[in-house]
């Protein structure tokens, strides 16, 4: 039988948490991704090699859902950051990330996808030395 795919969020996207979101840049597509609620609780489990099935076990005590629900929940949101670059999967193993506390009330299991913008587009992949007019970033040459 052969080992789970283990998936990580490559070291070249920039991504930050904040207290409601996370908010990642793929800056060689211009494209920026929000994710919100149970998204943003599993992305940063994938910052070191993590698979589903560990993703959704380190969330299992946030959520008032059972564990196939959760999987599949998990499941789902990784096709997505995998078809969008987020996470790529990765050779070798990891260690499961450590369940979570439980918090007072579980929280309903939704949310498990992202948003995408591609709206800054154009002045993302700008380059601000060589890219930009005059008037300096975000004005373009031409």
């Amino acid at each position: 039988m052969s080992e789970p795919q283990h998936y990580q969020i490559p070291p070249t996207l920039a991504w930050e948490e904040f207290p409601d979101e996370i908010v990642a840049i793929d800056l060689d597509r211009g494209i920026y991704y929000n994710l919100t609620d149970g998204a943003a609780d599993a992305f940063p489990a994938f910052a070191t090699p993590a698979t589903a099935a560990g993703v959704a076990a380190h969330l299992a005590p946030r959520y008032d859902a059972d564990t196939a629900a959760i999987e599949a929940a998990v499941a789902s949101l990784l096709e997505e950051l995998v078809a969008e670059g987020l996470v790529a999967a990765v050779p070798g193993g990891g260690e499961a990330p450590a369940p979570v506390a439980a918090p007072a009330e579980k929280r309903p299991l939704a949310g498990f996808s992202l948003k995408k913008h591609d709206d800054l587009q154009e002045l993302l992949v700008i380059d601000p030395v060589h890219g930009a007019g005059d008037g300096g970033w975000p004005n373009k040459k031409g």
